[in-house]
């Protein structure tokens, strides 16, 4: 495939796969704990959280799984882990902190791809 087909290919799948997406997951009110003293039971942060787990799952990746980790006073983080297709290959974890940090329309959240380790058997 050349590069311009793919590039092509891609913004189409952009625009029409996670824009979407993306919309309405901005729509979601939901601020960082600093802005919202409610936080925890307005049910926004599980509203975001779960739009998010939604997507994921709707892309159906082979070997994928998702785990959101919730502890008392602390929001959301959302685990992702892509095991590999090819035994030569790693596996990746994707971790997701959700927690917007100002109450805009605009919402940030922290990514982080690491190689997880194999296990020494």
């Amino acid at each position: 495939m050349d590069a311009k087909k793919l590039q092509s290919q891609v913004e189409a799948d952009f625009e029409a796969e996670v824009l979407p997406g993306i919309k309405d997951f901005v729509r979601i009110p939901n601020v960082s704990p600093g802005f919202d003293p409610e936080w925890e039971t307005n049910g926004l942060a599980d509203k975001a959280v779960n739009h998010i787990v939604t997507w994921i799952n709707n892309q159906k990746l082979a070997g994928c799984t998702v785990k959101v980790l919730k502890e008392p006073k602390r929001t959301h983080t959302i685990l992702v882990v892509v095991e590999p297709t090819k035994p030569e290959s790693k596996n990746l974890s994707l971790i997701h902190i959700s927690e917007p940090t100002r109450p805009l329309y605009i919402s940030y959240a922290v990514f982080c791809l690491k190689k997880k380790k194999k296990k020494k058997k």
